[in-house]
């Protein structure tokens, strides 16, 4: 499933249907950067660390997808995230990891699951206990000392990588526990010689939280900060969202100014228009049902989050607080 889709569904009397399926935009450098990275980790056979730090909705999922997609069938891209602060466990997003790498289902029955767990390392002479470790993170054996479970996460991902180069992404890792910020620590330290691209997701917070992980002279040889995008991007997005049908000039200025170069927020903006009925598509254009100045905006993501969520059904509301979680 790509890590970031979403939709938009016109009203009854629009258009059918009109996608924010749109292209990475403004990101080029950013991406060419994580691609370098990538080509390093294959060349050297080593394990790179790259952080990539960015406050809400500015695209740090977006861009790690983009780079999944480019690589294709040349690398294995795992993914793990952290829960906001106080929830989950602290390797939750091992757990993730691990489950990708074995193919784990929700509901596979412990022999299964440690079956598929030793696939991973069929001829390593240490199986039975990296097996047992790794089921010690999923919840089905005793928890091991942080140095073991360490130990083990790097012979299995170490593992992986030697059929194929590895990317591990590790999202919202400001969310992160101290213990789980060691183990990335470690694995950037120790895991010389596989080739394995940690990807670390982040807000800004964690240049405080963990400086080696996001400020550069750390651990990471890469530090890339996403910024706002600049308002020819911002406006070739908004082209993109509603495929390049014409969106009046007032109501488009409105929604840059208002956004301010985020892409989540500039998305989440024109959703919102959809859904209302402010902007109906009529062919190849789109029309407003009111005045544009007299359109009512949010003035901040949050705001704009919390107006959607509070239209919603309960059940809907669950998913929708869900998402908001960027």
């Amino acid at each position: 499933t790509p890590l970031f889709r979403s939709r938009l569904d016109a009203p009854a009397g629009g258009a059918s249907r009109a996608r924010i399926d749109a292209p990475l935009i403004g990101r080029d450098a950013e991406l060419a950067r994580l691609v370098s990275a990538f080509e390093y980790t294959v060349a050297a056979g080593a394990c790179r660390l790259v952080s990539v730090i960015g406050s809400p909705g500015l695209g740090k999922t977006r861009l790690a997808e983009e780079l999944a997609t480019g690589l294709g069938d040349r690398a294995r891209v795992l993914l793990g995230s952290c829960e906001p602060t106080g929830e989950g466990i602290t390797f939750a997003p091992v757990l993730g990891v691990l489950r990708g790498a074995a193919g784990i289902g929700e509901a596979d029955p412990e022999q299964l699951v440690r079956a598929k767990l030793g696939a991973l390392v069929p001829d390593d002479p240490d199986r039975e206990l990296l097996v047992d470790r790794a089921a010690g993170i999923l919840g089905l054996a005793a928890a091991a000392p942080a140095a073991e479970t360490f130990w083990s996460v790097r012979r299995l991902l170490g593992a992986l990588a030697d059929s194929r180069p590895l990317v591990v992404v590790l999202d919202d890792v400001h969310w992160g526990q101290p213990t789980f910020w060691d183990l990335v620590e470690h694995l950037a330290e120790w895991g010389r010689h596989a080739p394995i691209l940690l990807l670390v997701l982040a807000r800004p917070e964690l240049r405080e939280l963990r400086p080696r992980l996001a400020n550069p002279g750390g651990l990471a040889q890469d530090v890339i900060e996403l910024t706002p995008l600049a308002a020819e991007h911002s406006r070739r997005l908004v082209d993109e969202l509603l495929d390049r049908a014409e969106v009046p000039t007032v109501l488009a200025e409105r929604i840059l100014a208002t956004t301010e170069g985020n892409p989540l927020f500039l998305a989440e903006m024109v959703r919102m228009l959809v859904d209302d009925g402010v902007m109906r598509r009529d062919r190849d254009r789109w029309i407003t049902t009111s005045d544009a100045e007299d359109i009512e905006v949010p003035p901040t993501i949050s705001a704009l989050l919390a107006a959607r969520i509070e239209r919603l059904g309960s059940e809907e509301r669950a998913v929708e607080i869900g998402r908001a979680h960027v």
